[in-house]
């Protein structure tokens, strides 16, 4: 108890002015919906907890035989000759025959497995759709143009043009020094009655340069921002000092500026109809929307519904839950297109789906219950499959007969020109660490021995022979400078691994005794 007690009394939430506060105790805890009993039950807890794994962490030893393995293991390094056989170079030119294509697909049948299927009929209404019979009284449009004015300013523009000097990031003071000395004899020329443009294409280091570093209109926040600062202060036909920007060194001429305007009512009336039909049409889709559901449901025919309300009704074709993508639908409806048809009723009739541009109706009007297809409906894939396997086991027996020949002392080059590798190379030297070609390559190249000195691993691509060409050992010289750092990463994971192993047995139900006088002690 008096554990417990300094533990929550050191406790900065529960401080005030540096020292324990029962009141500040009590209100925090109260805030968060526990009391003072049930608060210490768990921090005496914690600290039984904590005792128990000093206890278990506490018996974990490393000797200087583990430490010195740990350091040999981790820097050790090999070199290794490999050679990549495709599984593309010993696909057959043929197809399978058919009895042999019937025994493949009679042995791997449920890789053929469908799933349930279903085709869909659906229809969308968007906003859009809509428009036509939607109208908006004059006396809206003149509201909606006094009540969003601030949308129909066009902000001031100018029509500029530049000559830029370059500076590259890493450029010294002198760099940048004749950079700006370079403009500054430009912009002379330029302020002394030289055309601007024929400055630009010769001197201009932008892509503008070509066509006299004409810039074209542009408003704000469409270029950084000491160059738009700098353009906006000039009156048409001014040349600015030399600025920077991180680009590097500008001039700019101003050859026009159009003032801000504010569109008048007939200029913006194209904007604010398509704006309130959009709003309408949202609500007219909506209705509409609900409005046909009821209707299929009550009518049970999708296509008459429909029909009748001049919607155009498309059909999906056949597809399973795994399709990502559904012919004709949405791609941002797929996912609920998909989990809507597979939960509709024996009528097939989905619920009203919103999407972002719309609402889409559907009714399944077909089903294809899981199972194994019969061959012909799948020849293609098995054919593919079949193929596909044949070539794996011809690259697979191409590289058993090269580790075959290379185990019997026949050199790497001549055993690899045997089998028909065309990728082949020698690694530099690697550790454990290091990932060569793939985690896989390395892993298995470390397996290799005098006795055993090659192996094949497959790949995505075909199946890589290794062969052991040498073996550095550790430096030993650099050990010692790292010994006890290694000591001290080996003691924390025995620790960690006793711990944790602790705790999978307290989970799996294990009988642990806690020796209560040992812990009273601690």
């Amino acid at each position: 108890d008096k554990e417990v007690a300094e533990l929550i009394e050191s406790i900065p939430s529960f401080q005030e002015n540096g020292a324990f506060s029962s009141r500040s105790y009590e209100a925090i805890l109260a805030q968060n919906r526990m009391n003072p009993a049930l608060f210490e039950s768990e921090q005496r807890k914690m600290l039984m907890i904590q005792k128990l794994q000093k206890i278990i962490q506490d018996s974990a030893k490393v000797t200087d035989e583990e430490v010195h393995d740990a350091y040999v293991h981790k820097n050790e390094k090999i070199v290794a000759d490999y050679a990549l056989i495709t599984f593309q170079d010993h696909r057959p030119n043929n197809n399978p025959s058919e009895p042999d294509l019937e025994k493949y697909f009679a042995k791997h049948k449920d890789d053929f497995r469908t799933q349930e299927q279903i085709n869909v009929i659906f229809s969308t209404i968007t906003p859009q759709d809509l428009f036509n019979e939607i109208r908006i009284p004059e006396e809206e449009i003149k509201k909606y143009y006094s009540g969003h004015s601030s949308e129909f300013i066009q902000p001031a523009k100018v029509h500029a043009r530049h000559i830029l000097i370059r500076v590259p990031d890493d450029a010294g003071k002198e760099t940048e020094k004749a950079s700006r000395e370079k403009l500054i004899n430009i912009l002379k020329e330029a302020r002394g009655g030289a055309d601007f443009a024929s400055l630009a294409m010769k001197y201009s280091e932008d892509s503008t340069a070509s066509r006299g570093g004409d810039l074209g209109f542009f408003g704000p926040g469409e270029m950084v921002e000491h160059f738009e600062r700098a353009a906006f202060a000039l009156k048409p036909g001014e040349i600015s000092p030399v600025i920077r920007t991180p680009f590097g060194f500008h001039i700019i001429k101003v050859e026009q500026i159009q003032e801000e305007k504010k569109k008048t009512l007939n200029e913006a009336r194209d904007d604010i109809l398509r704006e309130l039909k959009t709003d309408s049409g949202i609500k007219l889709a909506r209705k509409k929307a609900r409005l046909l559901y009821a209707e299929i449901r009550k009518t049970k025919d999708f296509r008459k519904t429909l029909g009748e309300a001049k919607i155009p009704v498309r059909e999906t074709g056949f597809f399973s839950r795994k399709d990502a993508l559904i012919q004709g639908v949405p791609t941002d409806l797929n996912k609920r297109f998909s989990e809507e048809a597979f939960s509709a009723g024996e009528e097939g009739i989905g619920g009203v789906i919103k999407g972002e541009n719309g609402y889409v109706l559907l009714q399944v009007i077909g089903r294809k219950a899981p199972g194994i297809p019969p061959l012909n409906e799948v020849r293609p894939a098995v054919i593919e499959a079949a193929r596909e396997e044949m070539a794996k086991a011809g690259a697979e027996m191409r590289a058993k007969t090269m580790v075959q020949s290379l185990q019997n002392k026949t050199p790497f080059h001549e055993a690899a020109d045997k089998a028909g590798a065309k990728d082949t190379g020698t690694t530099e030297p690697f550790t454990r660490d290091q990932t060569i070609i793939s985690p896989d390559f390395t892993k298995t190249a470390f397996t290799l021995s005098q006795k055993n000195p090659a192996v094949f691993v497959p790949m995505e691509k075909g199946f890589y022979v290794i062969s052991l060409k040498e073996k550095e050992p550790a430096d030993e010289t650099a050990f010692q400078a790292v010994r006890e750092e290694m000591k001290k990463a080996l003691l924390q994971n025995k620790r960690d691994t006793l711990f944790i192993s602790w705790l999978n047995q307290i989970r799996k139900g294990a009988g642990i005794d806690v020796n209560q006088e040992l812990l009273d002690k601690m």
